[in-house]
Formats: structure tokens, sequence, C-alpha cells
């Protein structure tokens, strides 16, 4: 990313717009059935497909209010496991088709960045770009927490 930005403004009077995404409560929005029809577009074997959906479903929580004391099981309907090896990769799975044309995306894990080279008297059309980004995230049920993202 760095070297890119770098290469493209290199004494050219180019500059680059760059805008950090963050997700809010990424891993814990994720909606399983957004997921699984993300995974039936890759090559996976059917008994790979099978255990993560396995992996997800049925899950349940609780809430401990005191030393002993705990509020009922709940159903898990959304969300990954954080902490697991599994977790990393299908929240990539969910953000992997976010395309916006004439921007540069790079994405790693729940970190997005969306950059623009702007060349000497171009015209940028970046926040259409960023719309479109938003528009996409929310298709998938994303929601990005506005504060964060600079």
């Amino acid at each position: 990313m760095l070297h890119s930005w770098y290469y493209n403004t290199g004494g050219n009077g180019s500059t680059v717009r760059v805008v950090l995404v963050d997700f809010n409560k990424a891993f814990d929005l994720i909606d399983h059935w957004i997921l699984r029809n993300k995974l039936k577009e890759y090559d996976l074997p059917v008994s790979t497909f099978q255990w993560i959906t396995d992996f997800l479903k049925n899950r349940e929580q609780r809430v401990r209010l005191a030393q002993d004391c705990y509020l009922e099981w709940g159903n898990v309907s959304a969300g990954v496991p954080q902490g697991t090896k599994l977790g990393p990769w299908l929240f990539v799975v969910m953000i992997n088709n976010l395309h916006v044309d004439s921007v540069d995306l790079w994405k790693y894990v729940d970190d997005t960045t969306v950059a623009e080279t702007v060349h000497k008297n171009d015209t940028s059309n970046f926040q259409a770009a960023i719309d479109k980004l938003v528009q996409e995230s929310q298709a998938d049920r994303f929601q990005l927490k506005h504060k964060n993202c600079k």
C-alpha cells in the first residue's frame, strides 16, 4: 500500500486521498445466510462447506451478572466466534467482493483502506467511490463506525 502511494506520487505533483474504514462490530454482525451464500461461490468441498456451516449454527451464549448469577442461554444468530482461527478468514470472505472502480482497496481482516491517486489538474470522484463502498457494505449488513473512519 505504501509502496503504491510512493510510486504514484514520486515527484509528479500527484497526491493520494485515503480513507481508513472501520466496520462497527465487524465480527459480531456477520449474517450467517449472507456468509453461506458467499461461501457457495468458492470451490469448497461439500464437507468443508458443511463443517463451516455446522461451526456457525446452534451456537448459544449467556451473560454472567455476578459470581453465581447468569442470564438464560440465548441463540446466536449472527457473527463469528472471535479468538478462533476461522473467524478472520470468514470475515475476509464477507468483504472479499467489495470492489469500487477507480480507487484502490486494501483489505486486511477487518481493516479496509480506500485510496485514490489524484494527478495534477485532475478532478476526482472519490466521494462517489466512498458512497459505493458504504452501499456495498450495507448490502452485506455491515455498518461503518463513522467516527473511526479517517
